[in-house]
């Protein structure tokens, strides 16, 4: 999961560009409750995100980025060997947007993908609605449609759950 490394309360530098590193954040996908599934998916992530992981996976990813192209390749290659997917999140407006007098209807993304992870996910909040941009590769996930089904699924139980109690 990409974490993102700059300082939400200085100013952008005028050399743009990404800063983020990456966290390996275990998926419950056992845990049949959604409810305990977005519990232990919150708490791993903020324990995860207060440690040193991103900074030191950034560090390393830039290290290697300054050898030779095979082996900088062959770190890449192992760091995408321990993920099955890549998560990212993107808070956007909570109010409506505008483009050439026209109401914007929503946004989407896609994850910063390398290596062989198959699928990427993209959520970003949207004027009170959630995005979920989908990223697979087809020769590995052979029906994406199911697995984005599966998610409104998901989401429309979680919801109901919520709701009730």
């Amino acid at each position: 999961m990409p974490v993102n490394l700059r300082p939400l309360d200085r100013p952008l530098p005028r050399a743009l560009g990404n800063r983020f590193g990456l966290i390996y954040l275990p998926l419950p996908v056992s845990e049949d409750d959604p409810l305990v599934r977005l519990e232990r998916v919150r708490h791993d992530s903020r324990t995860i995100l207060h440690s040193a992981e991103g900074v030191l996976t950034f560090d390393l990813l830039d290290l290697f980025g300054h050898t030779p192209y095979g082996v900088e390749q062959v770190v890449l290659d192992l760091f995408a060997s321990k993920g099955t997917l890549v998560v990212t999140n993107l808070a956007g407006p909570n109010l409506p947007l505008f483009l050439a007098g026209r109401r914007l209807r929503g946004l989407i993304s896609w994850p910063p993908e390398s290596g062989n992870v198959a699928l990427g996910l993209s959520i970003i909040s949207f004027d009170g609605n959630l995005v979920i941009g989908v990223l697979a590769d087809a020769g590995l996930v052979a029906e994406p449609e199911f697995l984005i089904e599966e998610i409104d699924r998901e989401l429309h139980r979680a919801l109901a759950l919520v709701s009730i109690g």
